[in-house]
Order: structure tokens, then C-alpha cells, then sequence
């Protein structure tokens, strides 16, 4: 972004004053604050564009977003959880799934993994691609700055349990994901040192009206139809006396904010502490504190438990018309912040375009502070929730079932290497492994509450001694191992990676998988302990096994998914296979014709009579030895002729297949039926047709048949 272009003039003008006189500090140091060094913003003097979101021009980090990725990628999918507690992080649960995304310009979709560690500091997001022949839970532990077997302590959940798990997870991803923000604003005037100070001022300046004016809206809280944000921000406008009777709020990247205003909230010319406004705004995490004057503020004085971030706002320039808005005005905006830690954005000297430029950095600022301390400060009921929680979903949700199975479970030790001083404190200086004296010119070990030499305490398999690296202790045969071989002895590989197991083995197919690998071979989907089918021993899930090798239902043309009846050459659902005269189930003895069965009672002609003709069907009984199909139904042999047009006008039979036949006019004759319509004398390939009737030339050169 363009700054504004100073001159060498104006910058030696410029230095001179600052050499003069120092900018006084914004706050009065406290020992349980730390301060950012504040920064000076400059806005240069124009008309401010509106200050909705899709007019920034200035865009910063927003560290903690809304999405609510459980929700929207993980609980309507299948999906993997598991749970357990470690040492050193506490209650852990690992969400993860498995799934395809396109990439653009590739034909083929890319498989990556995504996953949510739920911790006593909140949810970590991660996203890995797949990498074949890696560990997804060593990388997940990485991506989590921890050691890269930290995972290992996780129990799978079994799919029984699972339902209800991903209840309670959606519900513990509401109270961690919210929009809705409670954001306090006092006003100080000329020489107010302190926030009791400045809740004793009962107006507004016309500075600070003009400053709220571009930080939201202004409303009447009556008439507001946001009843959910009133009774998150406790403003109550029903009090007679003191009543809160209008409120700021604005929308911000998607957060709904509004706003404790000092000068908004009820007053009492009687209570010096205005205990009313001090209620609302001491129980506010992050308040901005706008200040004319150059008095700093003193946060000794801060005397709330719950204010963690205070940031304070000073107009240092000349402040424009109401009309146009704070433009063409410097502030200088710094922030302090009791037990929060660090968090963006960083505050440094910048000149605007525009003044929502300033907005987005100070809200963007404050929200970050708001959740930062939520999360870090101690204290917040938000905190002891979610270890509640967590330790709740650990201690119940650890159970297994048979379809998943651990490897022995490993507990890598440590040896240590004992001073040859102190060996003779130890109560016993023989080795475990020679029996004789550790004495003091040599080096000892004590791992297994025994004393070793060092080069007696070895692998059991490769003979290579520890020293102090670390071992494993084989329960089964209470043998030592080194870590490799222990792995090739007693842990299985991976039919997917190719890496050994120590965690959770699926046994399928004739193999050993990870869980997370054990997945349908044609979507990819993780199998984990759900049923499959397995096809020359590959192993899918059950849409994608039917879809590939599955049949359609000739009745309802879906893929059959478990029992079906095959008849004629076809293929039903069990439920599809039903009597096409009746509609009921056909069992026992049943005839088979026209693509479906029929109890031999109701095989009848299904041709149905024209209205002329009286209307319904013809319901003969039809014979299994002789069908006659048209249009998908059975017909008579008279109505299946007389649908093709194939009855003789003169006899009124059929004209079988094979039968010699003459067509006149749409209309068909048996070869020995054609005959002249006066004399009866069987016609050749001379005739006249006249009236509808056929006649041999001697009888129409006589004229018309009587």
C-alpha cells in the first residue's frame, strides 16, 4: 500500500519536534502487563469508504477462524477417532479422515488426510498429504511440535460408540467455535488517568461520537432483532431507571460484535463508582480505551480479573468533520495485555488510504487478543471446560472391539550410566548378566532394577550393548531388545506403507494394515473395523463392491447390495421379485415369463379393452407353454395378433408367423381369404379397391357389388 511522500523539509520539521519533545507513553507500567510498543496510523484526509466487510483494503491474519471443520468434513463421514491421555499434553482426541481432492490441472484426484487434535489448548487443524511409506501419526505429532511418538498413547474407538462420540464432539466444537464477541469501549477525556475515571464521564465527546460512528452501528436496543447478542452482552432496556437504551454492534469477517459503550451504559449521578457500568465493562476481555490528552493509563488501576486486553486509541491530529468521518486524523494505538502472550497483528507505524484500513487492524487486533485469552489467560471457564471435557470423553470412550486387535504394547526405557563413585552405595554391585562385581574402574548400568557391566547389558537378538540409549522389555519372553529388533521380531508390517505397526493391526485379506491404511480400494475411504468385501483379495466397501461388481434389479434398476433371486437369465432384489399379476411376493411353484414371475392363477392376457369396447382387461387364462408378450405385459394370442395389426378381416383368425399374407390399406388377409367382396372368387395380383371393398375386374367393370 501507497504511504504518504514527505519532504526533506518536512521531514527535518518533523525530526526537529521529535528531538523537542518525546511522545508521552500510552499506559502507566504494571507488573502484571505486558505492553506493545504503540504505533502511530495516519489516515489520509478523504471522504471514508464504507466499512463493511467487502470494502477492506487492508487485510490482516485472523488467527482464529470459524470454521467448524468436525462439523462440515467429519460428522456426516466415515471416519476414525481416537482417544487416551498423555503425560506430558494431557486428555488427547485424534479425529481423522481420509479423503480424495482435486487438484487443478490433474486429472486425478489427490489423496491427503485431514485431521483435528483435540487438546487442553484447543483444536489444531492439520492437513497432510498422503505420502506412501509414512507415518500420518508421527507427522500429525510434528505438525503439533510434539515428539513423533506422542500419539501413540491414543485408544481407537470403536464404531459402536461413535455415534454418540461425534455428538458430544460437535457439541464441544460449539463452545469452542464462536462468532459472537463482547467487545468493551470507555471514552477518557483531558487528564483521566484511570478506567474509574472515565466511567464517571455521563456524555460523549464529539471526538468519540465521531470515532464510534466508524467503528459499527448505532442502535436502539428495544427495537434491535438481535435478541441472542442483547442477552450475551446483558444490556437491559426494561429497567425503568437507568435503562441501557442504545448499544453499537457491526459485522466483521464474519464475527458479530457489539459494543459495551461507556457513555451508553446506564449512569447514576449518585454512585462515584457507577457500579452498573463497571459490571458490563469489568467483565469484558478485551476493552479499547479512547483517550484524548496525553495522560497515560494507568494500569495499576485495572482492577478486573477479566480484563486481559486493553487497547488504547488517541487521535493525535486534527480531527475532521462529522460529515466526513475520522479522516485525515492520526492515531496512535498501542496495546497491553495481562497473561495473554503474544498475537497479531503487529503494531507498526503505517499511513492509510482510508480510515476502515484502521478499523480492520483494531478489531482484527482486539478479536485475536479476545481468543488468545480465552485460551491462554488463567481463570476462564472456557479453559476448565475443556479439560473437563476432554478427560471426560478419555475416561469413557476407550473401549475396543475384536475386529481391531494391538500390538504388544512397548515401553522404550532408558538405562543409566552409573559413576564409578557411586557404585558403592548400590545395594547390589553384581551384574545381571555375568553375576561378578561392578568394580570401580569400570562402568556401570542399572536398567530393570538390576546393575550391569555396560557391555553386558545387550540386545538379546543383535548383542549390541545400550549403553544409555534406549530399550525395549519383551513382556512375553522378558528378553531386552534394541528398538529394530524389535520391531522385525514382534511387530507386523503394513500391507499399505510398508512400515511396521506399533499401534492398532487390522487383519484382512490375508495381510496387516495400519488402521488409517486399511481403506476401500476404490474411493479410499478408510475401512477401519466396518464390515467389507473382498474380491480376489481386495478389500472395498460396500457401495463401491456392488457398483464395480455388483447386478442391477431388473424391476427397480439399482445395484443389489446382499441377497437377490436370479430368474431367466435376470437379476432381483429379493423385495422386487414379486408376481406381475397380483403384486405379492412370488413363492412356491410360479411361471416365469415377459422378465417376471407369476402365480399360475394369475397369468392372464393384461390386454386392456378401448373405452368404445366397454373398457377392463381381458383376463383370459393364459397357457406357460405358449406366452405371448406385447408392451412388457402377456397377451392373448388374439389380442397379441390383433395388437400387431396380424387378424384377418375376412376370418377374424390370426395371421400366424410363417402364413402367407396380403396387406391392403392397413389391413391383412390370409392368402386364401382374399377373394372378391361380390362374387367370392379368390383374387390374384389384379384387384380393385372401391368403398372399402376389394373386387376382381369382371365384378367392378359390372359396377359395384350388389
Amino acid at each position: 500500500m501507497e504511504k504518504l511522500r514527505i519532504s526533506e523539509a518536512e521531514e527535518e520539521e518533523e525530526g526537529g519536534a521529535a528531538a523537542a519533545a518525546a511522545p508521552q507513553p500510552m499506559f502507566e507500567a504494571s507488573p502484571e502487563f505486558t505492553v506493545e510498543a504503540p504505533a502511530v496510523y495516519r489516515i489520509k484526509p478523504r471522504l471514508p469508504r464504507s466499512v463493511e466487510d467487502k470494502h477492506l483494503t487492508q487485510s490482516y491474519s485472523m488467527e482464529h477462524m470459524l470454521e467448524r471443520w468436525y462439523r462440515d468434513f467429519f460428522a456426516r463421514k466415515d471416519h476414525q477417532n481416537y482417544v487416551g491421555t498423555h503425560p506430558a499434553h494431557g486428555p488427547l482426541v485424534l479425529s481423522i479422515l481420509r479423503e480424495r481432492i482435486h487438484v487443478a490441472g490433474e486429472k486425478k484426484k489427490k489423496r491427503q488426510y485431514r485431521a483435528i487434535v483435540w487438546t487442553q489448548q484447543g483444536m489444531l487443524r492439520c492437513l497432510v498429504p498422503r505420502v506412501p511409506g509414512k507415518d500420518i501419526f508421527g507427522t500429525l505429532a510434528k505438525q503439533c511440535g510434539w515428539e513423533a511418538n506422542a500419539l501413540s498413547v491414543l485408544v481407537f474407538v470403536g464404531k459402536q460408540h461413535r455415534p454418540k462420540l461425534v455428538e458430544e464432539l460437535l457439541r464441544f466444537e460449539d463452545t469452542e467455535v464462536t462468532n459472537k464477541l463482547v467487545l468493551g469501549v470507555v471514552s477518557g477525556e483531558p487528564g483521566q488517568a484511570t478506567l474509574q475515571q472515565m466511567l464517571g464521564n455521563e456524555h460523549a465527546t464529539r471526538e468519540f461520537e465521531t470515532f464510534m460512528e466508524f467503528l459499527g452501528t448505532k442502535v436502539k436496543i428495544k427495537d434491535w432483532e438481535k435478541p441472542d447478542l442483547v442477552r450475551l452482552a446483558s444490556l437491559d432496556f426494561q429497567k425503568h431507571d437507568g435503562a441501557d437504551t442504545f448499544t453499537y454492534w457491526t459485522r466483521f469477517l464474519g464475527f458479530e460484535i457489539v459494543f459495551h459503550v461507556s457513555t451508553l451504559l446506564a449512569y447514576s449521578a449518585t454512585d462515584p463508582q457507577q457500579v452498573e457500568r463497571k459490571r458490563k465493562i469489568g467483565n469484558d476481555v478485551a476493552v479499547i480505551v479512547f483517550k484524548t490528552g496525553d495522560t497515560p493509563l494507568s494500569l495499576a488501576d485495572v482492577s478486573s480479573k477479566v480484563n486481559h486486553v486493553i487497547g488504547c486509541v488517541s487521535p493525535t491530529g486534527t480531527t475532521a468533520a462529522p460529515a466526513a468521518g475520522p479522516g485525515g486524523v492520526s492515531y496512535r494505538f498501542g496495546v497491553a495485555t495481562k497473561h495473554v502472550g503474544e498475537f497479531g497483528p503487529a503494531l507498526n507505524d503505517e499511513t492509510y488510504d482510508d480510515v476502515s484500513d484502521f478499523r480492520t487492524l483494531l478489531l482484527t487486533k482486539m478479536i485475536n487478543g479476545s481468543k488468545v485469552a480465552y485460551r491462554n489467560a488463567p481463570g476462564f471457564h472456557v479453559v476448565k471446560t475443556r479439560v473437563l471435557l476432554l478427560t471426560d470423553l478419555v475416561k469413557r470412550f476407550t473401549q475396543r472391539t475384536s475386529l481391531v486387535s494391538r500390538v504388544i504394547e512397548t515401553r522404550r526405557r532408558k538405562s543409566v550410566l552409573i559413576p564409578p563413585a557411586q557404585l558403592k552405595a548400590l545395594r547390589s554391585g553384581l551384574c545381571g548378566g555375568c553375576g561378578k562385581p561392578i568394580t570401580v574402574a569400570e562402568t556401570g548400568v542399572c536398567a530393570i532394577n538390576q546393575n550391569w557391566h555396560i557391555e553386558h547389558f545387550v540386545c538379546y537378538r543383535c548383542k549390541e550393548p545400550f549403553g544409555s540409549n534406549p530399550f525395549i522389555l519383551n513382556k512375553k519372553d522378558e528378553h531386552t531388545y534394541c528398538e529394530r529388533d524389535y520391531l522385525e521380531l514382534f511387530c507386523p508390517v503394513c500391507a499399505e506403507c510398508n512400515e511396521h505397526i506399533t499401534d492398532y493391526v487390522v487383519q484382512a485379506c490375508g495381510k496387516t494394515w495400519h488402521m488409517i491404511h486399511f481403506s476401500c480400494d476404490n474411493c479410499g475411504q478408510p475401512l477401519g473395523e466396518e464390515t467389507y468385501m473382498e474380491k480376489e483379495g481386495t478389500a472395498f466397501c460396500h457401495p463401491c463392491y456392488y457398483e464395480v461388481y455388483g447386478n442391477t434389479c431388473e424391476k427397480c434398476s439399482t445395484i443389489i447390495e446382499g441377497k437377490h433371486i436370479e430368474a431367466m437369465g435376470r437379476f432381483f432384489h429379493e423385495a422386487c421379485y414379486v408376481c406381475g399379476g397380483c403384486g405379492r411376493i412370488a413363492e412356491g411353484e410360479c411361471i416365469t415369463a415377459v422378465g417376471q414371475p407369476w402365480h399360475a392363477d394369475c397369468f392372464k392376457c393384461k390386454r386392456v379393452a378401448h373405452a368404445n369396447e366397454g373398457g377392463g382387461e381381458c383376463g383370459a387364462q393364459l397357457d406357460a407353454a405358449e406366452v405371448y408378450e406385447f408392451g412388457g405385459k402377456p397377451f392373448c394370442k388374439l389380442h397379441y395378433y390383433q395388437a400387431h395389426n396380424m387378424i384377418c378381416v375376412a376370418c377374424k383368425e390370426p395371421v400366424l408367423a410363417g402364413t402367407k399374407a396380403i396387406n391392403v390399406s392397413n389391413r391383412t388377409y390370409h392368402a386364401e381369404c382374399f377373394t372378391c367382396s361380390a362374387c367370392d372368387t379368390k383374387l390374384t395380383s389384379t384387384f380393385v379397391e372401391q368403398n372399402g371393398a376389394v373386387l376382381c375386374q369382371n365384378c367392378h367393370t359390372g359396377g359395384s357389388p350388389a
